[in-house]
């Protein structure tokens, strides 16, 4: 029995072994000191250190960005001095100079008393990533500036889930605060009954037929003022099925009240 679970042990062992050596991630032992002791195929491809040139020195030392987190960097350190797991992201920098997103995740490893005999580190390049959500972070910082400047707000509602998404300027033109998240009804307070029955009418002609809409409707803000907005919107269709409306809309109350007092300065 004795033979036959080391056998087991060492065929997984074994097992394990490939996994790590074969990974795309950046793997890596160290001592109870943090210290390299070994590196995986993984951690060359993703940092540019060879084996020879990481083991004995530390990986902050090694890998350590001028502009790195100092709170994910103490978070690492606080759960080293304890003996815990932690997860974290960090900015690295590679051997050639270059910067790197890294999700890092260590785990302890321990002896047959318990104690803390060192860590293993599995780094898990997230730079594609964290460069996308910049440049969405920007994109949508240029619209929500757009928008204000317009004075537009965009929203879009799923027809499965009835889950609605309403951009930074559609809260402000009807006066909500940042943390609420309306759904539809709440929406349709803000108009008066026979305005929601041709909102009503319009959307379902819409979903139906794929014919878009454009209306302008007075609405009460959550501030009780009165303004006037142009509604835009339409379907999206996928396999011949609607499931989503979007659009846009516009505070026109400006506009609309310049029109009052021509149409009145003509009567006169």
């Amino acid at each position: 029995r004795a033979l036959w679970l080391a056998r087991r042990m060492t065929s997984d062992l074994e097992r394990m072994s490939k996994v790590v050596e074969r990974t795309a991630n950046a793997v890596f032992g160290t001592d109870a000191r943090d210290r390299i002791t070994w590196v995986n195929e993984g951690f060359t491809r993703v940092t540019g250190y060879t084996q020879a040139e990481a083991v004995g020195r530390m990986a902050n030392e090694l890998l350590h960005h001028p502009d790195a987190s100092a709170e994910a960097h103490a978070r690492l350190r606080e759960a080293m001095d304890q003996g815990s797991a932690a997860r974290v992201e960090l900015l690295n920098r590679r051997k050639d100079g270059s910067d790197y997103w890294v999700e890092v995740e260590i785990q302890p490893t321990r002896d047959a008393a318990g104690q803390v005999t060192g860590y293993i580190e599995l780094g898990l390049d997230i730079t594609q990533r964290k460069q996308a959500e910049r440049l969405l972070a920007a994109s949508e910082a240029f619209l929500e500036q757009a928008e204000r400047i317009a004075g537009v707000g965009g929203w879009e509602l799923d027809l499965t889930t009835s889950q609605l998404r309403i951009t930074p300027q559609m809260r402000r033109i009807f006066g909500l605060a940042d943390d609420v998240s309306p759904s539809v009804e709440d929406f349709l307070t803000f108009f008066g009954n026979d305005q929601r029955d041709l909102i009503e009418r319009t959307t379902q002609d819409c979903i139906r037929t794929g014919r878009p809409w454009d209306l302008e409707l007075q609405v009460v803000a959550r501030s009780g003022e009165r303004i006037w907005v142009r509604t835009v919107g339409s379907v999206i269709q996928e396999a011949g099925r609607s499931v989503r409306l979007v659009g846009i809309l516009q505070d026109v109350t400006e506009r609309r009240v310049l029109e009052e007092e021509l149409r009145l300065n003509n009567a006169r």
